[in-house]
């Protein structure tokens, strides 16, 4: 008995020992596979700075642009200001001096980001700009943060996120031009300039006697920390759309959380409306009808309270007072009259002729 319980407990212990063995065998590949996991990781974090650092500049979308002779540009990377080579270009931004159509992604994933330091675009006058699919971020600028249009400007499925303007159009200012937006978004974007009276405004577009047509647009969260007028206190800030003369038409648009001092959507100020209606033909004629008969027919009268001439004349200019389907009746009527006027002053001036030739 003593036997097989010994060979018992040794196989039991043997049987253990096998297992730890396993068990550490296991362990030792784990620590192997995790190893092989840090590398890899390190190598993908190295090569992500190459990536910023390779990153295109405003100066290279300027180059693409300005070497472009088909007039059609399919942008397929972001672009980024650079403070080394995009210093020259702060101001005015890309000047675009050519009919010119810019295209970028279905999801306008495809982003210019000038980083709170550069206008984005600047149109001249005459030319025909088409941008689709675009997203301009952290424009700044004084008159038009991402774009100041004096041309053509025709955008489509575009977005314009935290661009600012010293005093107009943070995302557009139309200098006298032409600007058709359609199927775009305009969020967060601000007017820093508020201490003063002088018309500043349009967080998302300011129209300066030019035409603009919006359609089927989302316009939200214009104008940041808005400080209500109160006394001489507060901003002084237009809305998010703002139109100093020419035309204005906005179709479909959502206008969402905005503010301002004079509206918090749109603000209109010297806007030219003109709605003429022409008389109809029937009131033209008799219009001209009676002016002939008083020039021909009444004489130049003195001014004499008795005199049988001036009161017709009285009655004459009550005319506007007498129905419309009168008034033909009561000229005639009037011409009757002033024809027996004539007649009896031709026989007093024929009586008064017999009695000079008498004497």
């Amino acid at each position: 008995m003593k036997k097989e319980k010994i060979i018992i407990v040794s196989s039991i212990i043997l049987i253990f020992l096998l297992c730890i063995g396993a068990i550490s065998a296991a362990d030792s590949d784990n620590v192997t596979s995790n190893s092989i996991d840090i590398v890899s990781s390190s190598n993908a974090t190295d090569e992500s700075p190459l990536t910023e650092d390779n990153s295109n500049s405003l100066s290279d979308l300027n180059n693409k642009i300005t070497n472009d002779n088909t007039g059609n540009i399919n942008l397929d990377e972001n672009y980024t200001y650079s403070s080394g080579s995009d210093s020259g270009i702060s101001d005015t931004g890309i000047v675009i001096d050519k009919d010119l159509t810019i295209i970028g992604s279905k999801d306008s994933s495809i982003t210019i980001d000038a980083k709170n330091s550069s206008k984005i675009f600047s149109i001249n006058k005459g030319v025909t700009v088409i941008l689709d699919s675009l997203t301009f971020i952290n424009a700044n600028g004084e008159y038009g943060g991402a774009i100041s249009n004096s041309g053509t400007l025709i955008l489509k499925n575009c977005t314009f996120i935290n661009n600012t303007a010293t005093n107009r159009g943070a995302d557009v200012f139309n200098n006298g031009g032409s600007v058709d937006v359609n199927n775009s978004i305009f969020d967060g974007n601000d007017i820093t300039a508020r201490s003063k009276n002088i018309d500043n405004g349009g967080a998302a577009i300011f129209n300066d006697n030019g035409t603009i047509t919006v359609t089927n647009s989302k316009i939200t969260n214009s104008i940041k920390n808005l400080i209500p007028r109160n006394g001489s206190k507060g901003d002084f800030i237009d809305t998010a759309i703002c139109a100093f003369g020419g035309t204005t038409t906005i179709n479909n648009t959502e206008f969402t959380n905005n503010s301002g001092c004079y509206g918090a959507r749109i603000y209109i100020y010297r806007t030219k409306i003109n709605h003429k209606r022409k008389p109809k033909r029937k009131q033209l004629h008799i219009h001209k009808q009676h002016r002939t008969i008083r020039k021909r027919n009444i004489p130049r009268l003195q001014h004499n309270s008795n005199n049988k001439q001036l009161k017709l004349q009285k009655q004459q200019s009550k005319r506007n007072r007498i129905p419309r389907n009168k008034r033909k009746q009561w000229s005639s009527n009037i011409h009757k009259q002033t024809q027996r006027t004539n007649n009896n002053k031709h026989k007093l001036h024929k009586q008064h002729s017999k009695r000079r030739r008498s004497n």
